[in-house]
């Protein structure tokens, strides 16, 4: 059945045709290499057809493509997901959206908010009360359409690009020093601090916080040849960490063949000594190490309410770089 977005008359249909879905990425994903150079290659179709190919092949994806006089002007692609556990609740599913777009003369005629509807209504059925997505913050016009159909931003997703570390700061308190650890049973007594902060703020999401399950967890992480823990000492006290890995997300359909960084997985200064600059030296200390072992990158994801963190962040040059927005329906 027909349904109107603008003047046009919009026909939407479930798809798997990575071919169109390929085609219509063209616009969107060659604006994004143009941002992001250093990350992305520029658009190619067959790079990009393997890729949207290979997820249309799984039974958990699917794509709503939109049509006006029989060619298609748009497209959502998602996937069916459930949130990783033992951090998450069991069993708590929500919809990914892997990208949205609409050709840009069709834009602002009604045809995105249409796709959107459909999917609210694949989600329903499904007995789905959660649809999320990620935006890069550069695309001003996606936020707002995503904000406007009722989305809320809760997760930052923030980058570093960078090419020296200051030791002068490192350096700068005698008695603060540092070390490189792997000893989960440390890395969990501040995982914990900020474990529990995070279920207090999401306790639709987060399980209740279990010492032996969540010391597997880091445990497992820890025992990984990427994955380290950096300390804080202060007068051989531990104060505070970062668990911090290495990414190599090279190659590939997308990113460009020397794309690495370092990923900051968990970073806390306990609260009784914030606000005294030990944060900042232990960023300094993550990008001595992340040059140490070569990268220049580092990103790292942050809740909406951690107001400090995200001060700290911005202070020590990193910059929004994604938002991940959900609705709840």
């Amino acid at each position: 059945m027909a349904v109107y977005g603008g003047k046009l008359e919009v026909t939407y249909k479930y798809l798997r045709d990575a071919k169109i879905v390929t085609a219509l990425l063209k616009h969107n994903q060659q604006s994004v290499a143009n941002q992001y150079p250093n990350i992305f290659k520029p658009y190619n179709f067959d790079d990009i057809f393997v890729l949207n190919d290979n997820a249309l092949s799984n039974p958990i994806y699917h794509s709503i493509v939109a049509f006006s006089n029989n060619q298609p002007i748009g497209f959502i692609l998602f996937g069916e997901a459930v949130y990783p556990e033992p951090l998450f609740k069991a069993n708590l599913k929500y919809i990914n959206i892997d990208s949205i777009t609409v050709l840009p003369e069709f834009c602002r005629m009604g045809i995105g908010t249409g796709l959107l509807n459909k999917l609210k209504s694949f989600a329903y059925e499904k007995s789905y009360k959660e649809i999320s997505s990620e935006i890069f913050e550069y695309q001003e016009s996606n936020v707002n359409f995503f904000f406007k159909n009722g989305f809320k931003d809760h997760i930052f997703q923030m980058s570093l690009d960078f090419l020296s570390y200051d030791p002068n700061i490192i350096n700068s308190i005698p008695e603060l020093t540092f070390q490189v650890s792997k000893d989960s049973i440390i890395a969990l007594q501040l995982f914990k601090i900020n474990y529990q902060i995070m279920e207090k703020n999401y306790p639709a999401h987060f399980a209740e916080y279990n010492e032996n399950i969540l010391h597997d967890m880091i445990d497992r992480l820890l025992k990984r040849d990427n994955f380290v823990c950096i300390n804080v000492c202060c007068n051989s006290e531990i104060i505070g960490n970062a668990i911090i890995y290495e990414v190599n997300a090279s190659g590939g359909s997308t990113f460009q063949d020397d794309y690495q960084y370092i990923s900051i997985y968990d970073f806390m200064i306990v609260p009784e000594h914030q606000n005294r600059g030990y944060g900042t030296m232990l960023m300094e200390r993550i990008k001595m190490f992340a040059l140490e072992k070569g990268f220049k990158i580092i990103n790292l994801h942050v809740w909406d309410y951690n107001i400090n963190a995200i001060r700290l962040y911005t202070k020590t040059g990193f910059e929004k770089y994604k938002k991940i927005v959900d609705l709840c329906i």
